[in-house]
């Protein structure tokens, strides 16, 4: 989601809606959007500026029930998000340390809800997207009764962290995303990894205003 400030008294503001953190880093860069959220991980030449930290979000990868763990995702489909989303790099990154990699799967790009309904459909075998944890989209899915959340073995963190140093350990909660009443998936809770969303800057934008908006957030933030 990109910002663009159109007038800053009165906190006039235009919503412009994304495929991601490299779409909108690209928008802040080319002076198309004025604020924009970014996870933490991407890597560009762009020079944009950050304002501040705003939530967290994990790595979620999901499958059929009859997968079980990532050894059978050899040879399968795997969905990692639209080219300009920002689930791809981290995605990527944790199946190849894992032992998956081009020679061991296909590669699918496409938004979260069409990338889920391929799933359902066995066009894809797995669906990875780096989102907050409970959402909704998701949740819908995994009520449907045959899709569920793969785990990445005991600290996929410490497996990762020294090869691809831009993420956080993450816990998806047992019950995070409601199934049905008092239901909830995961069963038990996993341990994944994740990264920041940060709320960037063009870096003209004035810093009068950036103060003004960093302000609003923070007396806002409860």
């Amino acid at each position: 989601m990109g910002i663009s400030l159109s007038r800053i008294d009165g906190h006039k503001i235009d919503v412009k809606t994304s495929s991601g953190s490299r779409e909108n880093l690209k928008a802040l860069a080319h002076g198309r959007a004025d604020l924009a959220l970014l996870q933490n991980d991407i890597s560009s030449q762009e020079v944009v500026n950050s304002v501040t930290i705003l939530y967290e979000e994990a790595l979620n990868v999901i499958v059929r029930k009859n997968i079980n763990s990532i050894k059978q995702l050899e040879g399968a489909v795997i969905s990692i998000g639209n080219k300009e989303g920002g689930s791809e790099g981290i995605a990527v990154a944790m199946l190849k340390q894992m032992g998956l990699n081009e020679s061991h799967v296909q590669w699918n790009r496409d938004e979260l809800e069409s990338s889920l309904l391929s799933l359902q459909n066995g066009k894809v075998d797995c669906v990875c997207v780096v989102s907050g944890v409970g959402n909704s989209t998701i949740s819908k899915f995994l009520a449907d009764g045959n899709l569920t959340l793969l785990p990445m073995g005991p600290n996929p963190f410490e497996t990762l962290r020294l090869s691809y140093p831009f993420i956080q350990s993450a816990t998806i909660p047992a019950g995070a995303y409601t199934t049905g009443p008092e239901e909830g998936l995961p069963v038990k809770r996993i341990r994944t990894i994740g990264t920041k969303v940060v709320l960037a800057c063009n870096p003209d934008l004035a810093v009068n205003d950036i103060f003004e908006i960093t302000r609003l957030i923070h007396t806002r933030v409860a």
